[in-house]
């Protein structure tokens, strides 16, 4: 992990045996700390195609800017999979979603990184409605409490 003496930039990349390999993610392009419910109540979410199986639209912060693209996923009602890509069209993240209803083990959010590694998940409550309601637990150190093998 790097970052610019200021904290303004961070990047991760990636070394196979002590040799740079890539770039798996940079705040110029994408900056999770941005993720947050203060920065997201202004965010509105403008759908460029709809079909019952996908949605893909972009998403946009107060000032209009496009933050992210997003491609959704639909199984039986329900967002199953979210593919978010920077605004010049690079892979940044995917969010799989799991429901009890659909047979999953929890209700649940694991959101990966561009290379495919967990980075966070979070499980919550669900109404009657299906939609998720509170959350009950949120983890972000893979190291210490993976995402369960049965939502992998």
């Amino acid at each position: 992990i790097l970052s610019d003496p200021y904290h303004k930039r961070l990047s991760v990349e990636r070394y196979a045996y002590g040799v740079y390999a890539e770039t798996v993610y940079d705040s110029n392009l994408f900056d999770f700390r941005h993720l947050n419910p203060q920065s997201q109540v202004a965010w509105k979410r403008e759908i460029l195609d709809e079909t019952a199986e996908h949605t893909f639209g972009l998403v946009r912060n107060i000032d209009d800017r496009v933050i992210y693209k997003e491609h959704c996923a639909y199984r039986d009602g329900h967002c199953v999979e979210s593919r978010i890509e920077a605004p010049q069209g690079l892979a940044v993240a995917v969010q799989k979603i799991y429901y009890k209803s659909l047979g999953d083990a929890e209700n649940a959010v694991v959101l990966y990184d561009r290379i495919g590694q967990a980075v966070m998940w979070k499980v919550y409550t669900v109404g009657e409605d299906g939609e998720f309601l509170e959350l009950v637990e949120e983890h972000w150190d893979m190291t210490q409490t993976p995402p369960p093998k049965d939502l992998n």
